[in-house]
């Protein structure tokens, strides 16, 4: 099947993305549609990394909706040029969604960032799980001392079963035996296949 549509309901029409404005391409970072933003996303990354990053920026302060500044964000990182003060912004996003996206965006931006680590602690210690996830995965990359003391305000902000394992992984790492040996292993393979 090639498209399943509903009849008497039009199509959705394609945004404009070859040859658009980086204007027209902004504002098609508002769309519902997640391929039509992935594309966009794509476009901008060809063009000038100083001029998008500019306008993207700009952008972000011209919408209300924290998404679309998150999309902004994405933008920004794209162009290899992550703006400090909209990620920070992001970081203190009431929606965790928002949050946890942003603090992965800082995890692999550290070059760009004064500070990743106070971040990190910041998210560690964050009410919502799905960002304190995040922390444990950025803190991994970190050097001991500092990963460490991230993962030490993840334990005192609480570990949930969601990232438990996780949490155990980045431990081990720091102790030198990040793989835990399973004990339950089936090295057969089940009866009924040949």
């Amino acid at each position: 099947i090639y498209r399943v549509t509903y009849p008497g309901r039009p199509l959705v029409k394609p945004a404009r993305v070859d040859g658009a404005s980086i204007d027209e391409l902004l504002e098609n970072l508002k769309l519902p549609e997640y391929r039509a933003r992935f594309r966009t996303r794509r476009e901008l990354r060809e063009r000038d990394g100083d001029k998008v990053a500019a306008e993207a920026v700009s952008w972000a302060g011209k919408q209300k909706e924290e998404h679309h500044k998150l999309e902004a964000l994405w933008v920004t990182w794209g162009a290899d040029r992550v703006n400090a003060e909209l990620l920070e912004e992001l970081l203190n996003s009431k929606d965790h969604r928002i949050r946890s996206a942003a603090v992965r965006v800082a995890r692999f931006n550290e070059h760009r960032l004064k500070d990743l680590v106070t971040i990190l602690k910041r998210a560690a210690a964050d009410p919502h799980g799905r960002v304190r996830l995040e922390a444990i995965a950025a803190a991994s990359y970190q050097n001991e001392e500092e990963g460490r003391a991230i993962l030490e305000i993840v334990k005192a902000s609480g570990i949930d079963d969601h990232m438990k394992e996780s949490f155990e992984f980045a431990e081990g790492i720091f102790s030198g035996a990040p793989v835990k040996e399973e004990t339950n292993l089936r090295i057969s393979a089940p009866a009924h296949l040949s």
